[in-house]
């Protein structure tokens, strides 16, 4: 315990290393070295603890240092350890963002980018990962195939409005979703052609 109440977290190899022996006076610049070497235990022990709450991005437990008063150097080494370690990946927080969104509440890959930005992900990571993500049919045609479901099961709950009427909300609501104008076109001229292949049936 330092003389401000503060204790520190020492391991016996720190201890052996150091030379420390029960009772003998520690040096000033063992001292500081000891406590930097505490704030990075604590910092990864946040950012563990982070990580196993749900994927992080090396950005947002890099916010999270910031806010908690670590200081760089230790905000660095434990961002490098626990990317070294596989803990920390920017592409397979991404991977897994996109997955998660794609599967629960399909969008465009607009507000895909646009997410993974706030949250400090790299733009070329972003984009690797969506094109893996649309795998072989592509992004255009995988958007599409998208948008269409949206359409789908959007449209039902505009049923009741006329058909420019529900084109609108529908226009909209792919809009607010990311999808590109191009793509929520088609999407509604695929509807469209649904709509009068059915009524000439």
């Amino acid at each position: 315990m330092l003389s401000d109440g503060r204790t520190l977290r020492v391991d016996a190899e720190e201890i052996a290393r150091a030379g420390l022996a029960p009772g003998e006076p520690v040096r000033s610049d063992l001292i500081m070295r000891l406590m930097a070497r505490d704030d990075y235990w604590r910092a990864r022990e946040t950012a563990v603890r982070l990580l196993a709450a749900r994927p992080r991005s090396t950005e947002e437990l890099r916010a999270r240092f910031r806010r908690d008063g670590v200081a760089d150097a230790q905000a660095q080494a434990v961002l490098a350890d626990l990317a070294a370690c596989g803990y920390l990946d920017d592409l397979a927080f991404a991977r897994a963002w996109i997955e998660s969104r794609l599967g629960r509440n399909p969008c465009g890959s607009a507000r895909l980018r646009g997410e993974l930005r706030q949250r400090g992900v790299a733009l070329a990571v972003i984009e690797q990962a969506i094109r893996e993500a649309y795998g072989e049919e592509g992004t255009s045609v995988g958007e599409e195939r998208d948008a269409a479901a949206v359409v789908a099961r959007r449209s039902r709950a505009y049923a009741s409005l006329p058909p420019e009427a529900r084109a609108r909300r529908l226009a909209r609501f792919l809009e607010r979703r990311g999808f590109a104008p191009g793509t929520i076109v088609r999407a509604l001229g695929t509807m469209s052609r649904r709509r009068t292949e059915h009524a000439d049936e």
